[in-house]
């Protein structure tokens, strides 16, 4: 044994920059040797130098020892293998197969990356990565069950491979959890089942298989969501973002969230032309900005509980969207191009003090709803209101600029939609108010005949009554009255 352990320490020697350390442990059942250790490959050929140093040991080494040289501790007790150190193999083009049958805890980092040959790999029992799980540019790897494992600082990043599936069979413990995973660009990729129900950072799918399916079935809590081109996800118990929740080019009709609580900062549907339903039946605050733009055939946004967001911005083919519990708004916009679009129900947020007339926008038919109409539980297309609103501080709504490159252009847009939409909302009640609709306030009697004109008496004239064929009317709901016959006279 120690002359193994010295021929492994030579080779290292001369690998120092390539090889930290190979232990080439021989299994007296199968005949065959795997590897084990805190190592680092360019070079199939140093791991066959290696396997032959130990070609003839007849059973495993049962030790703990430790390299300082490379600042390497590797336990191994009742087959149990803990890595202090990483594994990093990259550069080597004639490994196939990678198994790791029995490691469990990776001290520092898993990576493998420019292996174009590797077509297996195998971790059914790792547990813990301290610092990262990385796979990329890893063309030959098709299939790929995820380990039940917990990632620390740096999270998983999976990128540029040949999967075409990704999925944690033997995942049983839920409590997993990362701090962050991205993967992207692996362009054959149909499927994805994510194990995790913790991110402490962002979760990010981009440019993969376009109809790749995403299931994220025990993630309760993100940072942030960031999904581009995916025909799918399913995030049941998903409650809570703590940054921003970011889609687009949604390949599907139909997204649901049915858990999701809160989104701390903002959120962004676009450029989704399939997407035709959105239901966020228990989200109730938004902090920063809800944008929902450029999906063309979008028709029906459900945000039942929906108390508090600082700005609205929807635009598209909506024909219904229910809003019913908002409490107080900053900018209300919304553009609708369908014609049976009603804002009647929005409008009430003015008059109820949700939204300040100068910072409300809204495209679609308007009717005056009676009283009756506006209640708790008011139904029709668009959005309810309740009738007795309370106001909510702004205090207590996170502000500051929207989370990220993507938010902080939609933001940009949002304003500057939001400046032109205000103008000609202005511009347009100055019109309607031009064209001679009646004007005054409540209790005061006018006249509703433009040809008669109007005028003032004189010092020391008398009133007298008005011609028969002007009646007078009280705005609001007063009873119509004429004036009585009497002469009055001024002072």
């Amino acid at each position: 044994m120690h002359a193994s352990m010295f021929a492994m320490s030579l080779l290292a020697s001369f690998m120092t920059l390539q090889i930290s350390w190979i232990d080439c442990v021989f299994s007296q059942a199968t005949g065959k040797s795997s590897l084990r250790g805190y190592w680092d490959i360019v070079n199939m050929q140093m791991i066959k130098a290696a396997a032959q140093l130990h070609q003839q040991q007849q059973s495993p080494p049962k030790w703990e020892h430790s390299y300082r040289d490379f600042g390497i501790r590797i336990v191994q007790y009742d087959w149990t293998r803990r890595i202090g150190g990483g594994i990093n193999a990259s550069l080597a083009n004639d490994i196939n197969s990678l198994n790791f049958p029995r490691l469990s805890v990776v001290g520092a980092g898993f990576s493998l990356s420019q292996l174009s040959a590797l077509s297996s790999l195998t971790l059914p029992n790792l547990t813990s990565v301290s610092t990262g799980f990385i796979l990329e540019h890893l063309p030959a790897l098709t299939t790929f069950d995820f380990p039940s494992v917990s990632v620390g600082e740096s999270g998983i990043t999976i990128t540029n491979t040949g999967l075409k599936t990704l999925t944690c069979i033997s995942c049983i413990d839920r409590d997993l959890s990362t701090s962050g995973m991205n993967i992207s660009f692996n362009f054959d990729l149909v499927l994805a089942e994510l194990p995790f129900a913790r991110m402490s950072g962002q979760l990010a799918l981009e440019s993969n298989g376009k109809d790749l399916k995403v299931n994220v079935q025990y993630l309760g809590s993100v940072a942030q969501l960031f999904i581009l081109e995916v025909s799918e996800l399913s995030a049941p118990a998903l409650a809570y973002i703590a940054s921003s929740l970011i889609l687009g080019y949604y390949n599907s009709t139909n997204l649901t969230l049915g858990s999701l609580g809160g989104v701390t900062r903002a959120m962004a549907i676009t450029d989704s032309p399939l997407l035709r339903f959105i239901s966020f039946p228990e989200l109730s605050n938004i902090g920063d900005a809800i944008i929902i733009d450029n999906n063309t055939y979008l028709e029906t946004v459900v945000l039942s509980k929906l108390t508090r967001v600082l700005n609205v911005g929807i635009h598209g083919n909506i024909s219904s969207l229910v809003m019913p519990q908002l409490t107080k708004v900053n900018v209300f916009i919304v553009n609708s191009s369908n014609p049976s679009f009603s804002c009647s129900v929005f409008d009430a947020y003015v008059e109820s003090n949700v939204v300040a007339s100068t910072d409300y926008y809204c495209v679609g038919t308007h009717e005056k709803l009676s009283t009756s109409s506006i209640g708790p539980i008011a139904t029709g297309t668009g959005g309810l209101v309740n009738g007795t609103t309370s106001n909510v501080s702004k205090d207590g709504i996170s502000g500051g600029a929207i989370a990220g490159t993507v938010i902080g252009c939609l933001a940009v847009v949002f304003l500057l939609a939001s400046g032109i939409w205000k103008f000609l909302s202005r511009k347009n009640k100055r019109e309607a108010e031009q064209e001679g609709a009646t004007t005054g306030v409540a209790g005061k009697a006018e006249l509703d005949n433009k040809d008669v004109p109007r005028k003032e008496l004189e010092t020391g004239q008398e009133a007298h009554e008005m011609p028969a064929e002007h009646g007078v009317t009280e705005i609001a709901e007063h009873e119509r009255f004429e004036l009585d016959g009497e002469v009055r006279t001024e002072g």
